[in-house]
């Protein structure tokens, strides 16, 4: 979408003030960034929401759906604490803890996290 946005833009710029073509070249060109914001936009929220599934997917032990309508994904971080690693993920209405666990032989690439405290903020 991208592409074209440009190509409308350069054939703005290059298409005489009095041509008749040129308010139709505009509104064309206003629609097409309307229409590649929302698109990206779109995208972007789908690839929240996963990003919000493959969270809980990797957390063990959490009894609280972690999946919610209108729930997203702001952060995350590994911090250091007394010498243990503590993933911290925050979304838009909680923050959850866990702690990385060595994987058993077999196991999936995905390093599970054991879940440790959900705060609603």
């Amino acid at each position: 979408l991208t592409r074209y946005v440009l190509l409308l833009k350069d054939l703005s710029l290059n298409t005489p003030e009095n041509h008749p073509d040129r308010e139709f070249l505009a509104t064309a060109l206003d629609k097409m960034k309307t229409f590649a914001d929302y698109m990206n936009n779109s995208k972007k929220g789908q690839e929240n929401k996963q990003k919000v599934k493959e969270i809980s997917d990797t957390l063990i032990g959490c009894e609280e759906n972690i999946v919610q309508p209108g729930r997203y994904w702001i952060q995350d971080g590994v911090f250091l604490v007394k010498q243990k690693k503590i993933t911290v993920w925050l979304l838009s209405d909680i923050i959850i803890l866990g702690k990385a666990r060595k994987r058993a032989l077999g196991e999936s690439n995905t390093t599970p996290i054991k879940y440790l405290s959900l705060i609603h903020i």
